[in-house]
């Protein structure tokens, strides 16, 4: 299938699909693709291609979705606005460093903007940093996580990866519930932030970290995570979706943010946007399993050499155990490898598992102190095993936003 695409206009791709620009060039998201190259786009996600010249791309399926929208459509006024006037704020400020957090509803735009942001900042030669608190659509590792990464304009996701700093496992797809162990991983993270802004910095650039957090916007343990989290890392700069928030919580954000001298961008959600209801959600985060569990390996761990902990499950409890995504942490609580526990041998003492370590050097084998169960239960083909916390505990926010949309 061959589609001609026209300056100031935009297509939105959808995965699973392999585009190929066979003249002009473009961008998703701001990373710029040009002749030659190919755009692969993931399950579950679609990439808007804004052609910045006439382009011809190429796609081997004439099955493939696809459909023509205008610029504008991607990038309203107030994303274009915000887009200019962040990264000239910190580029004329005398500070080495900046903090920017995305707070919004289910499917509003934010990690489309903190990439957009992101690419656009790593133009200006600064050492841009991710935080992805989105622990049910993470897209820096995969969901249960909260990772913290540093960006690399090599790097050619639009939906940028970086290399892994450091990582932290929940255990769920959701944060219901996990109000005082997320608030507890938020400090650890603000802790190792304001190490990496002490350090050295020789090519005297400036240090951007991007916050990116979950949809989970409504209700009281809602407001006060999101409070907290504002309060914990005191950015520089809060950028906004009213439109996928019930007013109450609105309300509540915008008192924290006046309260630290903040004002905020308010974006409006893209009309290109299509929110994604349970199935495709769930398909979303299957297929980031899957390709994850493609790079894990067998391994077998002794039951003697590890501590084992959960949020409610107990180790003789086997066959409710087993076939669940676990986490194996070092001796100060990060996340260093992840695996998916096969069976249990009680009788030998050992736990057979595939397993996938996060940075080169580490041996799980040597640095694992301990083993945290999940409550994600997943087949061996990253297909979920049971309803995911996540599908039950997003309801609510889908019909809020249908409320505020309406």
């Amino acid at each position: 299938m061959k589609l001609v695409v026209h300056p100031s206009e935009a297509v939105l791709l959808h995965g699973p699909a392999r585009f190929s620009i066979e003249s002009g060039k473009g961008h998703v998201f701001y990373k710029e693709s040009k002749a030659k190259e190919v755009i692969e786009v993931p399950s579950g996600v679609t990439y808007p291609f804004v052609s910045t010249t006439r382009t011809i791309l190429l796609s081997n399926n004439d099955d493939v979705l696809i459909r023509i929208v205008k610029k504008s459509e991607i990038y309203p006024e107030s994303w274009s606005r915000a887009l200019k006037e962040i990264p000239d704020t910190i580029k004329d400020s005398s500070s080495n460093s900046a903090i920017i957090v995305a707070v919004g509803g289910i499917s509003s735009g934010k990690s489309g903007f903190i990439s957009s942001l992101a690419h656009l900042l790593l133009r200006m030669d600064c050492n841009v940093y991710m935080l992805d608190l989105d622990v049910g659509q993470n897209k820096l590792l995969i969901p249960g996580c909260l990772v913290l990464s540093r960006l690399d304009s090599s790097d050619k996701n639009p939906f940028p990866k970086g290399k892994i700093l450091k990582a932290i496992f929940l255990g769920s797809n959701s944060p219901r519930g996990l109000l005082t162990t997320i608030i507890g991983a938020c400090w650890k993270f603000k802790r190792e932030w304001d190490h990496i802004v002490k350090q050295p910095n020789n090519e005297s650039k400036k240090n951007v970290l991007l916050i990116d957090t979950t949809g989970y916007v409504s209700g009281l343990e809602a407001s006060a995570l999101k409070r907290t989290k504002l309060e914990i890392f005191n950015p520089n700069h809060v950028v906004l979706f009213p439109e996928s928030m019930n007013s109450n919580s609105n309300d509540d954000l915008i008192t924290v943010i006046e309260s630290l001298q903040l004002e905020p961008h308010l974006l409006t959600i893209p009309p290109s946007i299509k929110a994604q209801n349970l199935q495709e959600r769930r398909q979303t985060r299957e297929a980031k399993y899957a390709q994850f569990f493609k790079k894990m390996t067998p391994m077998e761990f002794s039951m003697q050499e590890l501590s084992f902990f959960s949020y409610s499950m107990k180790i003789e409890q086997v066959p409710d155990i087993t076939n669940r995504l676990i986490g194996f942490l070092d001796e100060n609580g990060w996340l260093i490898g992840l695996g998916y526990l096969k069976s249990i041998n009680i009788k030998k003492g050992t736990l057979n598992v595939l397993a996938r370590s996060l940075h080169d050097k580490i041996d799980l084998k040597k640095d694992a102190n301990s083993i945290l169960f999940s409550y994600i239960r997943l087949n061996e083909d990253g297909t979920e095993y049971q309803p995911s916390t996540m599908d039950t505990s997003i309801k609510s926010e889908m019909r809020e936003r249908n409320k505020v949309s309406k």
